[in-house]
């Protein structure tokens, strides 16, 4: 997956910018103060919402690409009238904690004017995609995994078939996220991948 939007820097000048930020007040420096700090220790920044922007739409209208929390199976979109795209996870909590359980975008593609029903999602006609796990090599090691995110091309189906190109972030704040680690799945993770999911 071609991550549109990536954001990289040399560690020299990297650390010279987290030097510039450090120790500064206002919530924008911190997470100017954060980025550098990723950039420095060799890491990608991306816009998530240019990032899946960029992927595309499927011809019903539906994201190419798709982001929710990295301890997730199941991911459904719910698509907005006026461009903006909802992520939510296949927690029974959700209800309870919706900031937890679902990643919105705001104005990711043009506004429509067609019915919503028509579009699919959790709202209309049930379509999900299955979320990658996340290799052992790859697992953070500090924090629980459900406070990460995993993006993906996604494939939006009743029954789910296994993903693709997937990449682990954390969030730096609003729509920035740190890339800490992209791979590819195996013919034999997304064969068991396939097997243990479908009927979950």
């Amino acid at each position: 997956m071609e991550l549109t939007g990536t954001i990289t820097m040399t560690k020299d000048q990297a650390l010279e910018k987290v030097r510039e930020y450090r120790g500064a007040i206002a919530l924008e420096d911190r997470m100017l103060a954060r980025g550098y700090r990723a950039l420095a220790r060799g890491r990608r920044l991306i816009d998530l919402q240019t990032v899946i922007a960029a992927g595309g739409q499927y011809e019903n209208g539906l994201p190419r690409l798709a982001a929710i929390r990295a301890d997730a199976t199941r991911c459904w979109v719910e698509l907005h009238r006026n461009g903006g795209v909802t992520f939510r996870d296949d927690s029974s909590s959700w209800v309870r904690n919706r900031t937890r359980h679902f990643l919105g975008l705001p104005l990711v593609f043009a506004p429509r004017t067609e019915s919503l029903d028509s579009w699919g999602g959790f709202s209309g006609a049930g379509l999900a995609a299955m979320v990658p796990p996340i290799p052992p090599r790859h697992r953070p090691r500090r924090g629980a995994l459900g406070d990460y995110t995993v993006l993906w091309e996604a494939t939006w189906e009743r029954q789910p078939r296994p993903p693709g190109d997937p990449a682990l972030l954390r969030r730096l704040g609003g729509t920035m996220y740190v890339v800490l680690a992209t791979w590819d799945l195996t013919e034999l993770e997304r064969t068991v991948l396939a097997a243990l999911r479908r009927g979950s």
